[in-house]
């Protein structure tokens, strides 16, 4: 089923694969209300906190390469951090448990009319005292933890954090149009803007200072490329950056700016939905998950 909605406001892409074979595709709206394009399965949505997903990918490739494991620390890649970083894990940055206290506030504070890249995320969390709590101990939500997981791979590989992933990920997968959207700023092909919705109208929301911080978020990407990626996924992966509903259900979210996205996987039924929308009209998980579990 395929439906094209032609009023003019920002939408959603929606498509879920049942068994390898489509079973449900819908687009609605603008990618871009300026210049009259529409969403199709070969727009470029910010993916957001999706991105994750990929950062978490590209260390578990380091890991399989005996490069790095999971219970190297900080300080075994980085010798001069702060004495406060030294107990944190690669394994407590993937499943947020690292206790990192947050860049993102003291960065808005030193702005001074510039795009802080990661490593003035990385100057920032050096400038901190103590771990949020002991490393290990308890789970809370970390943006923070992912920026430095990218400064890793960076690090280790002596390569972008962008080159790396579209080399051995994006690459690979054939995800030809799935790009980083870093300080180079490079041109986005099919790129959605992002939008608010209050009152019942819907504004550009499609820039904040920190846009070019990548590890936490910073990919965009598009249903073609990823049901390449989701489809090659095992249900005997290591499911770091999901978070699991049950034993069968997996699932992610990612929300920055203007974006608000899902991808949820159903292991046993072999299912794979994708929810990605240009409009914080759709702002609530809950919602976008039920929208997706209706049509399962």
């Amino acid at each position: 089923m395929n439906k094209q909605n032609l009023n003019n406001k920002p939408g959603y892409a929606l498509y879920i694969l049942h068994k390898g074979c489509l079973a449900y595709e819908k687009y609605i709206g603008y990618a871009d209300m300026e210049k009259n394009m529409l969403i199709d399965k070969r727009t470029n949505f910010r993916l957001a906190s999706i991105t994750k997903l990929f950062t978490a990918q590209a260390i578990e490739i380091l890991e399989r390469q005996n490069v790095i494991t999971y219970k190297t620390k900080l300080v075994d890649i980085f010798p001069q951090i702060s004495m406060y970083l030294k107990p944190v894990t690669i394994y407590s940055l993937l499943t947020h448990t690292s206790g990192i206290p947050d860049h993102e506030k003291n960065l808005y504070t030193l702005l001074e009319k510039t795009e802080p890249t990661l490593y003035d995320a990385w100057r920032v969390l050096q400038t901190k005292k103590k771990l949020l709590f002991p490393c290990g101990s308890k789970f809370q939500y970390s943006d923070a933890g992912y920026v430095v997981l990218a400064l890793i791979i960076e690090h280790i590989t002596r390569k972008k954090y962008s080159t790396y992933v579209s080399e051995n990920i994006f690459q690979p997968f054939q995800m030809n149009t799935t790009m980083v959207l870093d300080e180079t700023k490079p041109t986005i092909p099919f790129r959605a803007l992002g939008y608010s919705y209050s009152k019942r109208s819907y504004k550009i929301y499609d820039y904040n200072p920190l846009n070019y911080i990548v590890g936490d978020e910073g990919i965009y990407s598009n249903i073609e490329d990823l049901i390449k990626w989701l489809s090659a996924f095992s249900k005997n992966d290591r499911n770091f950056g999901w978070f699991q509903e049950d034993k069968n259900i997996l699932w992610c979210s990612g929300s920055w700016v203007g974006f608000r996205n899902t991808i949820m996987l159903d292991t046993k039924k072999e299912t794979i939905a994708i929810f990605l929308s240009n409009s914080t009209k759709f702002s609530s998980i809950m919602m976008r998950k039920k929208f997706i579990e209706r049509l399962l």
